[in-house]
């Protein structure tokens, strides 16, 4: 028993190079927020090599990079897998240039993605872009849900039932935008923002970019607690 515990294996780390991370880091609780409450720092970084150590490194590709991180600061990495999401706890080690150290993972959880994603809406807040088939005139406004076949956005104008769109939606972790065709199916006021709510039907996603935008929608709206 005394020698098991002496070469007790480590779990592997499921993480291959080029995998892209969110990195959440929570922050000290504001005097101005419910004690419940607590806020939590978002980054994004892509996975650069696994050590012989285990140790994580990685290089962070969104525009927060982590500059004022200090050593031994308490993070939870995740990644999304092919029907999961993996969690686990890690602190930061030390920074080479613009390559950042994680340490390896002792336990590891394990969150199935759902099983009929047609039936889950997410809650999003990523910046997009978008103009109409026949134009190239570019309109800014901001991605609120997402579910299998429709989506909807904040935009500063109202815009016809009807209306074809090409949307580009600009992810953290990624640097090429995800690029969907869309057609209005509703549009109204959303009073809180003075803005408008647009609700789209997508007809023209590649399956890749799908996949892609709903593992992160799910990564994003994942309860850790």
């Amino acid at each position: 028993m005394f020698l098991g515990f002496l070469f007790k294996k480590e779990p592997r780390v499921p993480l291959s190079t080029g995998e892209f991370l969110e990195i959440r880091i929570p922050l000290p609780k504001s005097p101005e927020k419910p004690t419940s409450e607590e806020s939590v720092r978002y980054l994004y970084g892509q996975v650069i090599k696994i050590s012989k150590k285990r140790n994580i490194f990685l290089r962070f590709t969104s525009k927060d990079k982590g500059d004022d991180l200090e050593v031994g600061t308490a993070v939870t990495l995740a990644a999304v897998k092919p029907r999961k999401v993996i969690r686990f706890p890690s602190k930061f080690l030390h920074r080479n240039d613009d390559t950042l150290i994680f340490a390896p993972p002792v336990t590891i959880t394990n969150v199935e993605l759902p099983a009929d994603p047609e039936k889950a809406t997410f809650i999003m807040s990523s910046s997009v872009e978008y103009r109409s088939f026949n134009t190239m005139h570019l309109q800014k406004g901001t991605l609120l849900e997402i579910a299998e076949n429709s989506l909807v956005i904040l935009a500063n104008l109202a815009i016809p039932q009807g209306t074809g769109l090409s949307l580009e939606v600009f992810l953290p972790y990624r640097e090429n935008p995800v690029r969907i065709k869309v057609r209005v199916r509703e549009s109204e006021t959303a009073k809180a923002f003075s803005r408008h709510k647009i609700h789209f039907s997508i007809e023209e996603i590649s399956p890749e970019d799908k996949e892609g935008l709903l593992r992160f929608a799910f990564l994003s709206n994942l309860n850790w607690e």
